[in-house]
């Protein structure tokens, strides 16, 4: 009786050991885990220097993870879908190339979102968008379309969904 009581007692010490042992631990990766999301944060609103100096412009060629964009143009377009209930000011047509030089087939559409100069994100305006997959090693051209009802300065984010995990490449245009 004697022995199992202090077996007893020896595993309630290790438990309770264990756990205090633990608690610097989860206490240490709580706190990385509330900078990282204030870093994302801060990165999300533009105010990370890195990002604001990571700024491109139409022609410019960049990697997100290991495929690579290019905005060829940026313009605003009359087409209009006649169907479509939401009827903008002005429509702007986003032409790009992404290359994928990945392991794997990607997707291309959903990758670029545009944000108008009060940083409000704009709606894709549907009319014709490309949604399709890129093989492994190929290129190919795409096109997004968004409402905007001001023009002027348009900042474009682009980030595949295979890379959600990365900073999106920057792009700043002026739309007239």
């Amino acid at each position: 009786m004697r022995k199992l009581k202090t077996l007893s007692l020896l595993l309630v010490a290790v438990f309770v050991l264990g756990a205090c042992g633990n608690s610097k631990k989860d206490q240490k990766a709580s706190n990385n885990s509330e900078a990282s999301t204030a870093d994302k944060a801060k990165k999300a609103d533009g105010t990370d220097e890195k990002l604001k100096s990571n700024s491109y412009s139409v022609g410019d060629t960049a990697e997100v993870g290991e495929i690579k964009y290019t905005v060829n143009s940026v313009e605003t377009t009359e087409k209009r879908n006649e169907d479509e209930e939401e009827q903008p000011a002005d429509v702007i047509k986003v032409e790009y190339t992404i290359e994928n030089n990945s392991d794997e087939e990607v997707p291309v559409g959903g990758d670029i979102t545009a944000y108008d100069k009060e940083g409000t994100q704009l709606k894709q305006y549907p009319n014709g968008n490309t949604m399709d997959d890129i093989e492994k090693g190929k290129s190919m051209d795409a096109v997004v379309y968004f409402g905007i009802d001001e023009l002027g300065e348009v900042q474009l984010q682009v980030l595949n969904l295979n890379y959600f995990d990365s900073d999106p490449l920057v792009y700043k245009v002026t739309v007239e």
